[in-house]
């Protein structure tokens, strides 16, 4: 009896022995037997995908530019020098060049280097009291150089003032050369894009018009060919006439942002004039948000990324 339990000790004992040498041998070659580590992590050959960006220079509490006069931009648009055309306000426009960060004083028809209308361009009142957009072309008929459009809600009925690089006046479209309703009577543009199709530049204007109720109506205009027309919208509604922001694509759709609501995207018909008018309704939708209640899923001002039609980029007040 005596022997074997010496001998059951003996087992005991050389069993874990071994069990202490192969539990060594396994931590010190633990990494043969590991499973690779997944790329982006660290380690091996590929970077880890991690930015941490440290700001302490203050620039996002910073304006765009050291000015007294740049208060409320409301718009902006990027001419080909680089320069910004700032619409601030909802009344004026000012121009920034970038490499001094200040504002250029020959811009305008003002001391201050400001645009904000004289009593007459081209037969009409160019003065501009509530803008809500810019925009820009290089590519307009019987002009030379870029031209900067101007959507005016409130003076005179609304209109679109056209300028020169240099903030003058060239042309005006008129309350009632945009149209709306019966006769002569137009409707005020609230939303507005120049946009490039197949290589020629064109300019879409959607509002609203008054009789006895507000109404829907919409402006659009090749301006590489000098064509445009009318696109009657009265049935499109509040899709249209709520909207302060539109965006076009490659020419198929149209995207209306209906203010602090939804986004609704309609299909494109082309004339014979190559003008663009909205034509079938595709569907409606906000921004991607767990509440669409929160302040950030209200959208104001919406953007098609012009070199990809896929990309919206949205805007919040």
């Amino acid at each position: 009896m005596k022997c074997t339990e010496e001998a059951g000790e003996k087992t005991i004992k050389k069993n874990m022995r071994l069990f202490i040498i192969l539990f060594f041998l396994f931590l010190v070659n633990q990494t043969a037997f590991s499973k690779p580590t997944p790329p982006g992590s660290g380690t091996g050959d590929v970077p880890a995908n991690i930015l941490i960006l440290l700001d302490n220079s203050k620039s996002m509490s910073q304006s765009i530019a050291t000015d007294w006069l740049l208060e409320k931009p409301e718009d902006i648009v990027v001419l080909s020098d680089g320069s910004i055309v700032v619409l601030n306000k909802k009344q004026y426009l000012m121009k920034i060049d970038p490499k001094t960060d200040s504002r250029v004083t020959t811009f305008g028809d003002s001391a201050f280097g400001k645009f904000t209308g004289t009593s007459t361009c081209d037969g009409a009142p160019s003065s501009i009291a509530t803008s809500y957009h810019l925009g820009v072309s290089d590519n307009v008929k019987d002009v030379d150089g870029e031209v900067i459009f101007i959507a005016e809600y409130g003076q005179h009925n609304g209109k679109i003032v056209m300028l020169n690089s240099d903030g003058q006046c060239i042309r005006v479209i008129t309350h009632h050369e945009l149209g709306g309703g019966s006769g002569s009577w137009g409707f005020r543009p609230k939303a507005m894009e120049v946009r490039t199709i197949d290589s020629e530049d064109h300019l879409f204007v959607s509002g609203d018009f008054f009789r006895g109720s507000k109404k829907a109506y919409m402006y659009t205009e090749n301006l590489t060919r000098g064509t445009s027309r009318r696109c009657n919208v009265i049935a499109l509604g509040n899709n249209v006439k709520r909207s302060f922001s539109l965006s076009v694509d490659d020419g198929r759709h149209i995207y209306f942002g209906e203010t602090e609501r939804f986004i609704h995207k309609y299909t494109l018909t082309k004339n014979a004039a190559e003008t663009y008018c909205p034509e079938t309704y595709v569907k409606k939708y906000r921004p991607d948000c767990d509440n669409p209640a929160d302040g950030h899923c209200k959208q104001y001002q919406i953007q098609i990324d012009p070199n990809d039609p896929e990309i919206m980029y949205i805007t919040t007040k």
